[in-house]
């Protein structure tokens, strides 16, 4: 199965309420090690939902490293899930993948 559809998947069973199942094709997705933070997102949305905090902690900590700004609704949503479960998100500067503007030289 193509890792966007088996997450696409994932993510209907979820909004359906078929958390066990929606897990589970998310863990396959995730094996892939497809660097999108959108899976992320949802793993860790998955995981806060099943009272998994450390797998959220770390799906939603994931997500908002690759791309702290990866969709303008959900990634506040990952920020606010992600304090209301005692994580903490990452900083731009702190993160590896921040999509910064470089500085320009001095003058």
């Amino acid at each position: 199965r193509n890792v966007l559809e088996a997450d696409t998947v994932a993510w209907v069973l979820f909004k359906n309420g078929d958390l066990t199942h929606a897990r589970e094709v998310m863990r396959r997705a995730l094996r892939q090690r497809t660097p999108l933070a959108e899976f992320h997102y949802h793993a860790g949305m998955m995981a806060a939902a099943t009272d998994d905090r450390s797998t959220a902690q770390r799906e939603l900590g994931q997500a908002l490293s690759l791309n702290p700004k990866f969709d303008p609704l959900q990634a506040p949503i990952a920020v606010q899930k992600l304090r209301q479960i005692g994580g903490r998100a990452p900083t731009s500067s702190s993160s590896p993948r921040s999509f910064a503007a470089p500085s320009s030289p001095p003058d």
